[in-house]
């Protein structure tokens, strides 16, 4: 019998049984009071918080996915609702009419899984509070780790600009002194190295980002082929070699112009 009633409540029929009728208006009218309850969705919304919040952690990266496809399941769900009551308020017009006819008392159902869940409930309390602290937890350290990750980002650029800066003004004396081109990019190379040296030592290695640690290695191949191409005058090898230094100067600049050091992306 409850299934044939949900059936027709569902649909927004009422129901073939007359005597069932006050049975479908207690139904929908609970079901309505259900979907009218704006937090019946929050113990599943922090679940997805929390695993997106771990995602993130896990892969210091902003999954687009865990957002995108629960996005679009509770916009479809949003889109969908006003069907479901829409059935609701008509089966519980036509199942209303229909107790009157027939002189039924009204039926008030409490539904247990609704009850469960319902604000202020203990089991409610059970699932919110577990899925609650540990994602506030989490956010704060998250927010801690990122606000960590800006300063030592803005730190670390702005010594990789004074580096970079103190190479160009050497660079710009030496092109000044007008030595020959041997010697020039002999001088170049050594300015080149130390300025690699000074990078280095701004932070310990592993306590660089993966940016950081990708612009000193480019910057340093930068140099070996500079050296390689000053040493191998005549090398049938020299223009493959002098593509690839191109190719490792404009990836290190690049890297320079994403991590904020202007200077570096200039030399």
């Amino acid at each position: 019998m409850r299934r044939r009633v949900a059936r027709a409540v569902r649909k927004g029929r009422a129901v073939t049984d007359p005597r069932d009728a006050a049975l479908a208006v207690g139904y929908a009218e609970a079901s309505l009071e259900w979907l009218s309850h704006r937090g019946r969705l929050r113990p599943f919304h922090l679940g997805l918080a929390l695993l997106f919040v771990l995602e993130l952690i896990v892969t210091w990266t902003w999954p687009v996915a865990a957002l995108l496809y629960p996005a679009l399941g509770f916009g479809f769900l949003r889109l969908r609702a006003p069907a479901p009551r829409r059935r609701l308020t008509a089966a519980t017009e036509a199942n209303a009419e229909l107790a009157a006819e027939w002189g039924l008392s009204p039926i008030r159902i409490r539904m247990p899984e609704y009850a469960r869940l319902s604000a202020g409930s203990r089991r409610r309390r059970l699932v919110v509070i577990p899925l609650a602290l540990p994602l506030v937890i989490l956010v704060g350290l998250t927010v801690t780790a990122t606000i960590a990750a800006v300063v030592h980002g803005r730190h670390w650029a702005a010594a990789a600009n004074r580096v970079c800066a103190h190479e160009e003004v050497r660079m710009t004396r030496l092109h000044a002194q007008r030595l020959g081109p041997r010697e020039t990019q002999r001088l170049k190379i050594l300015i080149e190295r130390e300025a690699l040296v000074s990078l280095d030592r701004i932070t310990p290695e592993g306590n660089r980002t993966p940016l950081e640690s990708q612009l000193i290695a480019w910057r340093r191949y930068e140099v070996e082929l500079d050296a390689w191409l000053f040493a191998a005058t005549g090398d049938p090898r020299v223009p493959a070699e002098r593509a690839r230094w191109a190719k490792a100067h404009e990836r290190s600049q690049a890297l320079a112009r994403r991590i904020g050091a202007a200077s570096c992306a200039r030399v």
